[in-house]
């Protein structure tokens, strides 16, 4: 390294064919430029010190392997940045390049060929800007060491192979125009924790999601068709499978098999026929109803008839003024209440004398239920309590008077309510959803 201090007036360094890693004038590196070139189709970085490669615009859109693996070895390449002249990233451009830690690709690429990052085991993260709209497969396959990645909004399907044994992997966002999820894209994914699968995708082909062990739960849109053999096998850690859509899905064999036992949910009015469906039938005991999703903060219905909602807004507590004062109607001729995934907390008094009330659903999301919220509802039905891990009671009073009616909650979940602190009160009434009505 050769660092040169209080040049103002120098210019230029020539180098020669110096072995030399660095140069900084004052402060500032200038050799090597971490800045690429203007008309700069890749910039190439190693983590050996050598020289950066710089391959210029040169009228082929397409980066080709021969640009980016003529240079210095694959092996010690450290960033690439890619140009604004590159719309494609050729078949295998990045493959085995075990030390690539950082690659920025422009908004002009739409297309990323087959393995084109495969095995580039150090690689944490990557965006793909929304211009993509085709990643061919295996394109990050055997990335080990990725634990994110930002897909393209642009994406219509998730390729065969796309992230097969990328072992950190720890979310993926699936877009939501996306309409299949190709054979084995997300196996061996087993640090994955949950997937919603958007309702835009109609088939899930087959292991698409085989051992992916930490999962705990997974959502499937309401438009998915059909769902291929062992899709999910060997998901041990699932807690739920809920599964949108009214009517059951084709599936393929041993598709939950080998995942905790845990309830799969579906729609109520479809229960039956899904435990009466081909290959369904075999998961019969774990087929429970779940209500229809709900997008709002709050929804009520009245003895008139009447409907009143709250739209989710910057308060994550649902107020007793946005259940009881906001409304036109009154709270006393309210029947029925489903609170939004919006919500983590329940206000004091939120339903207290809400004495028409006969059923409330709430969520996964609430964790806090403040003092005297239930009391003297003494029309309730059911309780229905979605959420996996009991939500703080702030005391042990907050479902009396509420005609000692059954509060359902998750069947996986249900000592953990009734040992939970103030849960233990009412632990005769505490039911699992399957014996929901």
């Amino acid at each position: 390294m050769i660092v040169y201090n209080n040049q103002s007036g120098l210019t230029e360094v020539y180098l020669g064919t110096s072995n030399i890693a660095e140069v900084y004038i004052g402060s500032n590196k200038v050799f090597p430029s971490d800045v690429p070139p203007t008309n700069s189709k890749v910039y190439l970085t190693y983590n050996t010190g050598s020289e950066p490669i710089n391959v210029e615009c040169n009228g082929d859109s397409v980066l080709r392997i021969d640009e980016v693996k003529g240079g210095h070895s694959i092996d010690f390449l450290a960033t690439a940045t890619i140009g604004n002249c590159v719309t494609e990233l050729q078949n295998q451009v990045f493959e085995q390049g075990y030390g690539l830690t950082a690659v920025t690709i422009p908004n002009t690429v739409t297309t990323i060929g087959h393995s084109a990052f495969r095995y580039c085991t150090s690689l944490p993260s990557i965006t793909i800007p929304d211009s993509v709209t085709s990643i061919g497969s295996d394109a990050f396959s055997d990335c080990s060491g990725m634990t994110t990645c930002t897909l393209s909004s642009g994406l219509t399907k998730i390729s065969d192979s796309l992230f097969v044994s990328c072992y950190n992997l720890t979310s993926i966002d699936i877009p939501s125009g996306v309409t299949t999820i190709e054979q084995y894209a997300f196996k061996y994914c087993r640090s994955l924790t949950s997937v919603t699968i958007p309702n835009a995708v109609r088939i899930i082909d087959k292991e698409a999601f085989y051992r992916c062990s930490g999962l705990t739960s997974v959502t499937i849109g309401s438009g998915v068709t059909n769902i291929e053999n062992t899709a999910f096998e060997d998901c041990s850690g699932l807690t739920s499978i809920t599964v949108n859509a009214i009517t059951p899905p084709t599936i393929g064999y041993s598709v939950f098999d080998n995942t905790n036992d845990c309830p799969i949910y579906v729609p109520c009015e479809s229960v039956e026929a899904y435990k009466t469906a081909t290959r369904w039938s075999v998961y019969e005991s774990r087929i429970q109803c779940v209500e229809p999703a709900f997008n709002g903060k709050f929804k009520a219905e009245y003895s008139g008839g009447q409907t009143y909602t709250v739209d989710c807004n910057d308060i994550d507590t649902l107020t007793s003024i946005e259940v009881k004062l906001q409304s036109s109607y009154s709270y006393t001729a309210m029947t029925s209440a489903i609170i939004g995934d919006c919500v983590e907390y329940i206000d004091e008094g939120a339903f207290s004398d809400c004495r028409s009330l006969t059923s409330v659903t709430i969520p996964n999301s609430v964790i806090y239920i403040a003092q005297n919220s239930f009391n003297y509802c003494r029309s309730l039905t059911s309780v229905t309590c979605n959420a996996i891990v009991p939500p703080r009671l702030d005391d042990k009073y907050i479902f009396d008077d509420t005609n000692d009616c059954p509060i359902l909650v998750p069947s996986q979940s249900l000592e953990a309510y009734k040992t939970a602190k103030n849960w233990s009160t009412y632990a005769s009434r505490i039911k699992p959803l399957s014996e929901k009505p």
